[in-house]
């Protein structure tokens, strides 16, 4: 059963895209998982304040 796309996927979909291309270059990620040692990103306590 394929599941359609929704007009609040899409709307997800862009505020999470603003939200990181705003906050989150993309060498900031491929830093974080090349690291020793596991640490959360410093925007992390606003990412998980948006709800997702």
């Amino acid at each position: 059963m394929p599941i359609g796309i929704s007009d609040d996927h899409e709307a997800l979909r862009a505020t999470a895209r603003r939200f990181l291309e705003s906050r989150c270059p993309p060498h900031v990620p491929r830093a974080y998982l090349e690291a020793e040692t596991e640490e959360l990103p410093p925007f992390w306590d606003e990412l998980a304040g948006q709800g997702w």
